[in-house]
């Protein structure tokens, strides 16, 4: 979350100082002792000034307040909207290899009395 939510702000920041990318990506992984954590901007040539004080002012801005709360919301929406959707795909998913004994536990059962 803590990766969604740099992204989330970096983006909103840059569209609303009209800052053009072609992309922005984060992503970490583990190397024996340690967390690697990269983030890259696709960035024209022209606007490459204007990007690099941009992320800097804003990685400074979330390293000293951290997130807002409107922040936070959004990123609960965003996981929840996810989340959803993937309990969606995967039923569609087993209804559709005609697996169809997987969904007994949300079938409702007959009252035995």
């Amino acid at each position: 979350m803590l990766l969604d939510a740099i992204q989330l702000r970096l983006e909103e920041q840059f569209d609303r100082q009209g800052i053009s990318h072609n992309g922005l990506f984060i992503d970490f992984t583990f190397s024996p002792g340690k967390s690697v954590y990269e983030l890259v901007v696709d960035l024209n040539a022209a606007d490459r000034e204007a990007m690099v004080d941009a992320l800097a002012h804003n990685l400074a801005a979330l390293r000293d307040s951290g997130i807002t709360n409107a922040e936070y919301q959004a990123l609960v929406e965003q996981y929840a909207a996810n989340v959803q959707f993937d309990d969606i795909q995967f039923r569609w998913m087993w209804l559709k290899s005609g697996q169809r004994s997987v969904f007994q536990p949300f079938a409702t059962e007959p009252d035995p009395t």
